[in-house]
């Protein structure tokens, strides 16, 4: 694994994607994961402070990570509401991500309706005769169970539910290109938090971006509007905007891509067009 490890860090900084003090601390880690039986990668998490997640005992691994948002590899399992505001009125069921299990958010969601929740605005309250009422059906994120089922159930969990996803991938619209840890079997070799940075960082903005948007959609009247610009940052706010602007345009590339008609040359183009608005979005602050 070790050397596995090292190799893996030779090629990404020859070809780019990561720098000299990156590769030390991944050579690092790989080198005392072979030592030591903690893992010591593990004991920090995306923001660099210590995470508890090597010394959890394996039963409560799910709910530690549920707690904390992170999976094994730092990726968020679900979205967080943008403001302090709208984490009081976002109703959970609706915080999944768009490689959440479909079945799953067909129940979660046929529960949250069956309660008086409504899909269109999301939210954790409904008003019934002049009274404000609770959607309790909607307290259960469809993200959150499959992380459980996924990591309770282990290597056959996460195998028949990457299988189920990739055979309803067709049906899926705004669908995020698929990931490596999503194939079933390829998966298993790739179950540490080696990536492509630029990858990783664009999703990170790109949902970040989405949720600064909604929260400047869900308020109400020009006031509550201010208030949120105030919370998120006129600047921030003008950024995100043009990260959904690049990001629409990577999805007509990406349909241009899917086209039977398209020549190997203009598919060329169209990739490094596709990357090149990639790290468009990833100079962006948010």
């Amino acid at each position: 694994a070790f050397f596995h490890a090292i190799g893996s860090t030779l090629y990404d900084v020859m070809s780019g994607k990561m720098d000299g003090k990156e590769a030390l601390s991944f050579s690092f880690d790989a080198f005392a994961n072979n030592l030591i039986p903690i893992d010591l990668g593990g004991a920090f998490n995306n923001e660099g402070r210590l995470s508890a997640r090597p010394i959890v005992p394996t039963f409560f691994v799910p709910i530690y990570d549920l707690i904390v948002n992170e999976d094994y590899a730092g990726r968020m399992i679900y979205r967080e509401p943008f403001t302090k505001d709208l984490e009081k009125k976002l109703s959970p069921s609706q915080l999944y991500m768009n490689g959440t299990n479909r079945m799953l958010r067909v129940i979660t969601d046929a529960a949250y309706q069956a309660t008086g929740g409504d899909l269109e605005t999301g939210m954790r309250y409904y008003y019934e005769g002049g009274k404000k009422k609770r959607a309790w059906g909607g307290e259960v994120n469809p993200a959150a169970i499959e992380h459980i089922l996924e990591t309770t159930l282990s290597g056959k969990g996460q195998f028949y539910n990457q299988l189920f996803k990739i055979a309803i991938r067709p049906l899926e619209k705004n669908k995020e290109p698929l990931q490596s840890y999503d194939i079933p079997v390829v998966s298993r070799f790739v179950r540490t938090a080696w990536g492509d940075p630029i990858k990783d960082k664009f999703y990170d903005n790109i949902r970040e971006a989405g949720d600064i948007i909604s929260a400047y959609k869900m308020a109400k009247g020009v006031i509550e509007q201010g208030n949120v610009l105030n919370e998120i940052g006129r600047t921030r706010y003008e950024n995100a905007k043009e990260i959904i602007k690049i990001n629409n345009q990577i999805r007509d590339i990406n349909e241009d891509l899917a086209s039977s008609k398209v020549t190997q040359a203009h598919k060329d183009l169209l990739m490094k067009k596709k990357r090149e608005n990639m790290r468009k979005i990833n100079q962006i602050e948010l």
